[in-house]
């Protein structure tokens, strides 16, 4: 369960065991040990374990884990440092992990396809593109995690202006060790609305094409936003021009940074020459 604060500058994060037992026989004092990793098996027998909280299990103060961590063959194995007991068709929650004050990144993304290089559809007929929303926070020591990260989903939440606490999206992670990135998607941006259209799109040669996109972002918030835009492209291309500065992020990926202000309008537009 990731707590966000108003300001989407920090957070706290709560990990949860669920337990549940359809074996058919209880346990009673019982030492429990849990492995987390991609374990290769013939036949999947076991359920993952989950980072998972209901909105029932919120509280002010997060119960400080009770599991204790270490690394067990390329996984890693979590072991509850006292007895526990789970009944025949019982289900239990037990903290396995936390963290306070953690930094986070709030980013909005919009993202175009790769088919769009390779026809040209849409020109001079805008369409809506969605703008989604991530929260980043990396697994160090220093943001008050460096744990491994056993995959799950994890649930969202932040605090409204009344002083309650809100749900708003949940993903699901992979196993994630001490200081790696996190990246979780909450949905999509209510506020800031995306369209794009093909300008033009012109065979220059046999397999060489020029192709030139406008990508119209409105912003409806009450604070200036900054939007992220990736454009995966195919083959051998080559930007020709563009309004903003256009980064190529790998080698078919092109990326550009778009400020929007309160109540405002950006508009990017961009030309690329790809040869296949």
């Amino acid at each position: 369960m990731l707590t966000i604060s108003r300001d989407d500058k920090a957070a706290d994060l709560n990990g949860w065991v669920t337990l549940v037992n359809s074996s058919g026989v209880g346990y009673d004092n019982a030492n429990l040990q849990l492995v987390a990793g991609k374990i290769h098996q013939v036949q999947p027998q076991v359920r993952p374990m989950a980072m998972e909280a209901k909105s029932t299990m919120m509280a002010n103060r997060a119960p400080a884990p009770q599991f204790e961590q270490e690394s067990f063959n390329e996984y890693h194995l979590y072991s509850l440092d006292r007895k526990t007991s789970i009944q025949n068709n019982e289900s239990k929650q037990i903290s396995l992990l936390s963290g306070t004050q953690i930094p986070i990144e709030k980013v909005l993304l919009t993202e175009g396809s790769r088919y769009y290089y390779r026809n040209s559809s849409s020109i001079g007929d805008p369409s809506p593109q969605p703008v989604k929303v991530y929260y980043r926070f990396k697994n160090s020591q220093q943001n008050s995690l460096g744990v491994p990260l056993p995959a799950g989903t994890v649930r969202v939440y932040q605090a409204d202006s009344k002083g309650g606490t809100q749900f708003v999206g949940e993903d699901n992670i992979e196993h994630t060790p001490k200081d790696e990135n996190v990246r979780i998607n909450t949905g999509e941006a209510f506020d800031v609305v995306c369209e794009r259209k093909t300008l033009n799109y012109e065979r220059v040669s046999k397999d060489v094409f020029e192709m030139e996109y406008q990508i119209t972002m409105r912003n409806h918030k009450d604070g200036a936003v900054s939007v992220e835009v990736r454009e995966p492209i195919g083959g051998d291309w080559e930007v020709l021009n563009s309004n903003y500065k256009a980064n190529k992020l790998d080698a078919g990926t092109l990326g550009f940074q778009v400020p929007v202000d309160k109540d405002g309008t950006s508009t990017l537009t961009y030309k690329v020459r790809v040869k296949w």
